[in-house]
């Protein structure tokens, strides 16, 4: 079908109307190639985000490795220290049994000079003299051991003050790996936010560059709409005309600077007729990829304007009644529900039916 032209109302020739058709493709081929582009930054961004997310994985790998490793420290000083205190018990035992025997001995030989000393009393200074000098050695022998024991605890304690050192050394090192790996850690938090920024970003673009699609789809079959507000036949308004029949009915006064701007703002503007008692009905279309309630409230402005236009202007091309529409592959409840309250018919386009592979 041949659209009439919206200044000497000639038709479009066929020449014209493929040259059209070829524009669009044009414009198709365009976005489908920015949508593959779109699609790669995305993959980027999400294999970007499993880098960082395996490198903060490995680094509390590090540190569960640290921590286990210094309780293996822990555990190997209890040792060592349970080791030290029993070799100074079993010290302290053979010294305790030493002295035992020396003080047996002693009492052995105390009893032994009573005997003789009433025994023999000439013996007397001689077995004197002989105790003498064996209580002489007996306390050279204690102050040996009692010597040879300090000496012993002198070196534990240095021992012990060697471990404790140690061990604060590798603790400081632990708490300079664990702070270093926690500057890694947000470091990685940062930029897995910006990749997440990106991301929002790049959706926004997807979102936009969907609902351009949808206008596309719609203009480029229009019979989706037939099928969705119940007209036998649906063709498309083009931008160009609907310009100058808005231009003139500004130019007539029937709408102001700021409505014919807002008029042409709609995404794409359809002629249909009726199955049976509808009539003629001009379509003023919002299409978005999810249709929001700021969607259906643009609907309905802008079939008021075109109704205002349609009833006080007139084009002899146009008639009939003018009808909100929207249009998308899903709707929000709250926007369903205000749609149907404002008399705003809801066109829902399916996955099958976009333009990278329309059905036959």
């Amino acid at each position: 079908m041949t659209m009439p032209s919206p200044d000497n109302h000639e038709p479009m020739t066929l020449a014209e109307q493929r040259a059209m058709q070829e524009r669009q493709d044009q414009r198709l081929d365009r976005l489908a190639a920015f949508l593959e582009r779109t699609a790669q930054a995305a993959s980027e961004n999400t294999r970007a985000a499993a880098e960082n997310t395996r490198a903060a994985a490995e680094n509390t790998r590090a540190i569960a490795e640290m921590r286990a490793a210094q309780k293996e420290r822990d555990a190997r000083h209890d040792q060592e220290m349970a080791a030290i205190r029993a070799a100074q018990e079993e010290r302290d035992t053979r010294h305790d049994q030493e002295m035992a025997a020396i003080h047996a001995a002693q009492e052995e030989r105390d009893t032994r000079h009573d005997r003789e000393m009433a025994a023999i009393h000439a013996a007397r200074e001689e077995h004197e003299s002989r105790h003498d000098q064996e209580m002489a050695a007996i306390h050279a022998a204690r102050e040996e051991h009692e010597s040879r024991h300090d000496r012993e605890m002198t070196e534990i304690r240095a021992a012990q003050k060697e471990s404790e050192a140690r061990h604060n050394r590798e603790m400081a090192e632990i708490r300079a790996a664990q702070s270093r790996t926690e500057k890694i850690v947000a470091e990685n938090s940062i930029a897995i936010a910006k990749l997440q920024e990106a991301q929002y970003r790049t959706n926004q673009d997807v979102a936009t560059l969907k609902g351009w699609e949808l206008e596309l789809l719609c203009e480029r079959r229009p019979e989706l709409l037939s099928d969705g507000v119940g007209l036998e036949t649906t063709e498309l308004v083009p931008k160009k005309e609907m310009y100058g029949i808005a231009n003139a009915a500004f130019r007539a006064g029937v709408i102001t600077e700021n409505q014919r701007r807002d008029l042409m703002r709609a995404d794409g503007f359809f002629y249909g007729r009726g199955i049976s008692d509808l009539g003629p009905a001009c379509l003023v279309v919002e299409a978005s990829f999810q249709v929001s309630a700021y969607d259906v409230d643009k609907a309905v402005t802008r079939a008021d304007l075109l109704a205002m236009v349609l009833e006080k202007y007139q084009p002899r091309n146009l008639n009939g009644r003018s009808l909100p529409v929207v249009v998308g592959t899903s709707i929000e409840p709250l926007a369903a529900i205000r749609a149907e309250h404002l008399g705003v018919t809801y066109v829902p386009i399916q996955n099958g039916n976009r333009i990278s592979n329309p059905p036959e």
